[in-house]
């Protein structure tokens, strides 16, 4: 039985020692983005316009792990990840965005769609299920 007890004491206090080392600080979403966005940008050098639509793609993941559905719009990131939403630098404008449920499409993705006049189909859908 204190065999049992020293390895259960010990198990506690490893967690216990994991969770202060791993939040040790309210979580800052703004700088996870950034630091996400640094680590791809080591692996592949990105334009300016696919560096923009990152930041709003993983703010847009967090936001929906987090809440657990997609916001209704992109404004609803500010300003937990952003001043203001980020825009295409190719435009000049927001990035186009659409809920759907659970799901959202963004980018060329909603253009797409538009001018088809058609939803685009499922495999163009982001951020599908969340649970």
């Amino acid at each position: 039985m204190a065999k049992f007890a020293a390895i259960f004491t010990i198990v506690v206090l490893l967690a216990f020692i994991g969770y202060k080392q791993f939040n040790s600080g309210p979580r800052d979403e703004r700088t996870a983005v950034l630091q996400a966005v640094t680590i791809a940008k080591k692996e592949k050098p990105l334009k300016p316009e696919e560096e923009a639509l990152l930041k709003v793609q993983l703010a847009l993941i967090d936001y929906s792990a987090r809440v657990g559905a997609p916001p209704n719009m992109l404004q609803d990131l500010a300003p937990t990840y952003f001043d203001t939403v980020p825009v295409d630098p190719l435009t000049g404008k927001e990035f186009p965005y659409e809920r759907d449920g659970k799901s959202y499409r963004l980018g060329s993705q909603v253009a797409s769609s538009e001018g088809e006049g058609q939803v685009a189909d499922t495999q163009a859908k982001t951020g599908s299920n969340v649970a």
